[in-house]
């Protein structure tokens, strides 16, 4: 039987399944049952996607025309969907089609039970009925299919932040965010320098990275780690209220927003001492009265600073989504965001 080896781990898409899995385990915790059904099913996405990275470049060693038929395979779907996501069903498929649950488990050495047809598409099922029906998952069928997940990736062999690596693939998204946007919002800033949005904008970078400092601090909760997880992967997200594919640098206005109303939110909990705030922070300015100067500028400007942004779903409710982080904790986004009950 060949020596099994962690699939995942040199895979491009390996922080992102973290990342989702992490909120899907979160919004179950809060009883936000389509949110979780959506993230879980959407890190099952990526996972199907990773493991037939995997068995390709296992099989490029030991079988190199089966290896160029799945990925000339996985080409042409890719290039069939290219105006729409490929969705679940077009993955199942794809597995059946080429047999690849079994190849992964002659070549990998274990079991994959998760890959069973049926409960594939089960999450569909559900998926489908959350993202285009907008019906509401039954608590028991929430809880399993991210059950289903966490087995999924523990098949895989995928630590989640749960685990030993406790947040530390954060950083990978921290590092690739910033990269793309530090020098665009420093260059929109300086040619927009009274604009409203420009006051929030010019820390996002430090925010950010203030945020996922304290995930990595020892020191900080585990539960209000989770919660401030849940601010950054808004963030990294490219499912936000504002689109930066539409609106560049302005954008980011509702993710600025974001970290500070979250980090407003952590400063109002007993139990952190601000001192580790202000140690997280690579900055020698005042961060926990930055804050709480930049909440009230974010209350009383909220009309100029969310104006005529509509979001993905059509409506404008940029502010009515966010307004709560600051008492709620970031979990507001979701109840607010996937209109679930509060």
């Amino acid at each position: 039987m060949p020596t099994y080896d962690n699939i995942a781990l040199k895979s491009i898409n390996l922080s992102a399944i973290v990342v989702r899995s992490e909120e899907s385990n979160a919004c179950s915790s809060f009883h936000l049952h389509n949110a979780a059904t959506l993230t879980a099913g959407s890190a099952i996405e990526l996972l199907l996607d990773i493991l037939v990275e995997r068995l390709i470049e296992r099989l490029l060693i030991e079988d190199t025309a089966e290896a160029a038929k799945i990925s000339q395979r996985r080409t042409a779907m890719e290039k069939n969907l290219k105006n729409s996501r490929i969705t679940f069903f077009d993955w199942i498929q794809f597995y059946r089609d080429l047999n690849l649950a079994q190849q992964l488990r002659e070549q990998f050495g274990r079991e994959f039970a998760f890959l069973d047809e049926s409960k594939l598409h089960q999450v569909r099922k559900w998926w489908n009925k959350v993202k285009h029906d907008h019906r509401r998952v039954p608590t028991p069928v929430a809880v399993a299919i991210v059950g289903y997940m966490n087995d999924a990736l523990e098949e895989a062999d995928i630590q989640t932040m749960h685990g030993t690596t406790e947040f530390s693939f954060i950083g990978l998204h921290n590092v690739s965010w910033q990269q793309s946007w530090n020098r665009k919002i420093d260059k929109w800033v300086r040619q927009h320098p009274d604009s409203p949005e420009s006051d929030l904008l010019l820390y996002l970078p430090l925010l950010l990275g203030l945020v996922i400092n304290l995930i990595g601090d020892k020191r900080v909760p585990y539960s209000l780690k989770s919660s401030l997880f849940v601010a950054a992967n808004y963030v990294f997200s490219t499912e936000d209220l504002i689109s930066e594919t539409i609106h560049n640098v302005r954008g980011l206005v509702d993710d600025a927003a974001v970290l500070i109303l979250s980090l407003k939110w952590l400063c109002n909990q007993g139990n952190l001492d601000e001192s580790i705030v202000q140690e997280n922070w690579n900055n020698p300015t005042d961060i926990v009265g930055y804050i709480s100067e930049q909440e009230k500028f974010i209350r009383g400007n909220h009309a100029k600073l969310f104006r005529d942004y509509p979001n993905q779903f059509g409506d404008k409710l940029v502010w009515a989504t966010i307004r709560r982080i600051a008492t709620d904790g970031p979990e507001a986004l979701w109840q607010n965001y996937w209109k679930e009950a509060y």
